[in-house]
């Protein structure tokens, strides 16, 4: 197989007609909405996408899934040389590429190995790279309804762990370090917030504030609302619309209720949240509105770097009364990171040739058999996402 695997359900009713199977088997039109999606966690894990997917009604009802092994276009990549030629200082990224999910493999060839004493030529081990991605552009699926100026868009998550775990003596268990950057940073920035504690008694309008954290130069406070409140005012989750940027150390959530600022929560009754950091710089954007409240446009003013998975894409309004809007990052190779220069390579040669390869494609190289392990990842999906209880499916592979 080349670079993309088609994949036809075909579904025969036994009592459902062929209106009310279509809606039963076919791809949502939008998240929540009625259908089965193919599940996006194997996509992800495999570094796959879904070019299209379709489904037609007529009998029997047909659902055709196009998925690519690869990016829409291959991003581009030259290894820099030292001096003398002889081993490789560091990579650029000459071409992004567009809709990577997972960064690329890096792979050098080439470059013919230095003769040794005695003329004999020397093993050649060729440099190593590392790929991180960014947000290279967007796909509006749905532009929503009734979105104010005030709407704002974050793309949160998709970034590596900041390393500030360190093992507690004595113990199984990790704190968080907040005196010193991590292994891999700074700059940080807010990944995940978890309550850790619902406490009770908090108002609607209860406000999300980040406490401390020593910021970078230019450096964004992160902001974060509670999106879901118990019946007795506890604390459920915690929703962040603005991840920050060039944090130096992690800040601490604090809770706090704006029209009684004096009021204290009775002891015992705190809510508390843990915050995790990400190393990396958040892509940021700021939204065009058409008549409506549509969202139409979507402009970038840092496209990210470090990402190494896709982030989600939040769009928060204020005011309550915007929704719909869905918004999908498409992502490409931000930059490469020298690992290990290589040992060997001729003075006198061409620098060696660099090659991006899709995950998915370091994984089951084209000299390999992609149908067999493809389809052992995809049938049981497929199939799930196809069947119910009144159809028969049968799934071809192409």
């Amino acid at each position: 197989m080349a670079n993309h695997a088609t994949v036809t359900n075909s579904v025969l009713p036994t009592s459902l007609t062929q209106a009310a199977l279509k809606l039963l088997i076919q791809e949502p039109p939008t998240p929540g909405g009625v259908g089965v999606p193919v599940p996006t966690d194997w996509l992800q894990a495999f570094g796959l996408r879904v070019e299209s997917d379709t489904t037609t009604a007529a009998s029997p009802c047909v659902r055709t899934t196009e998925f690519d092994f690869g990016p829409s276009a291959a991003a581009t990549v030259t290894a820099n040389m030292n001096a003398g030629n002889t081993e490789v200082t560091g990579f650029t990224v000459t071409g992004a590429g567009l809709d990577y999910i997972l960064p690329p493999v890096i792979t050098l060839a080439g470059g013919a190995p230095a003769p040794a004493p005695g003329g004999t030529p020397q093993v050649l081990q060729q440099a190593k790279g590392r790929a991180f991605l960014k947000v290279a552009d967007k796909t509006i699926v749905s532009g929503g309804t009734s979105y104010g100026a005030s709407t704002v868009i974050a793309f949160v998550g998709g970034l590596p762990p900041a390393l500030f775990l360190n093992p507690q003596a004595g113990s199984n268990k990790y704190s968080q370090k907040t005196v010193a950057p991590a292994a891999n940073g700074p700059p940080y920035c807010v990944q995940e917030i978890t309550v850790t504690k619902q406490g009770r008694n908090y108002p609607v309008n209860t406000q999300v504030r980040f406490v401390g954290g020593i910021l970078g130069t230019g450096g964004i406070i992160a902001q974060a609302v509670v999106s879901a409140f118990g019946p007795n005012g506890q604390i459920l989750a915690v929703q962040i619309i603005d991840p920050g940027f060039n944090y130096i150390t992690p800040p601490t959530i604090a809770f706090f209720d704006p029209t009684n600022p004096t009021t204290e929560i009775q002891t015992g009754f705190e809510a508390k949240a843990a915050v995790s950091m990400a190393a990396g710089t958040p892509a940021r954007a700021t939204l065009g509105f058409a008549m409506g409240g549509v969202i139409n446009a979507v402009t970038f003013t840092v496209n990210g770097d470090g990402y190494v998975q896709l982030p989600n894409v939040v769009v928060f309004d204020p005011s309550g009364v915007g929704s719909g809007a869905v918004i999908v990052p498409r992502m490409g190779v931000s930059r490469v990171d020298l690992l290990y220069p290589g040992f060997g390579y001729n003075s006198t040669s061409a620098a060696p040739v660099v090659t991006p390869v899709p995950f998915f494609k370091s994984l089951f190289p084209d000299t390999s058999d992609q149908t067999l392990p493809f389809w052992n990842v995809l049938k049981n999906a497929i199939q799930q996402a196809a069947s119910t209880q009144d159809v028969f499916v049968s799934v071809v592979l192409s």
